[in-house]
């Protein structure tokens, strides 16, 4: 599922993708309800491009130990500007070197 984003031109002159503050509860609710179709109890974090998190919701039977899990995945994903399941599928590959990252990225 795509998030739509914005882009904005900075001073520096040089292009900044962010979720601007007023597209956060739309996405939220968009996850939301794709994670309660497929009746998964996730947690859905939203953090900023600084790592911060400004967004996080616990779906219903959704485990204790998954917050902070998915707040330290979201900052990896941001800090390395990819999703953490490629080091989850890099790891499931063989390339065992992947596991010397922070625990939060596999």
């Amino acid at each position: 599922m795509g998030l739509p984003i914005c882009c904005l031109r900075g001073e520096y002159d040089y292009d900044k993708i962010i979720l601007n503050a007023g597209r956060r509860p739309e996405n939220s609710r968009r996850c939301r309800s794709g994670s309660q179709a497929d009746g998964w109890p996730v947690v859905i974090v939203i953090v900023d491009d600084g790592g911060h998190c400004s967004t996080c919701n616990g779906l219903d039977h959704t485990q204790f130990g998954s917050i902070n899990v998915a707040i330290e995945k979201a900052r990896a994903a941001i800090a390395f500007r990819r999703p953490t399941k490629i080091w989850k599928e890099n790891i499931a590959e063989g390339r065992l070197r992947y596991l010397n990252l922070p625990a939060h990225c596999h």
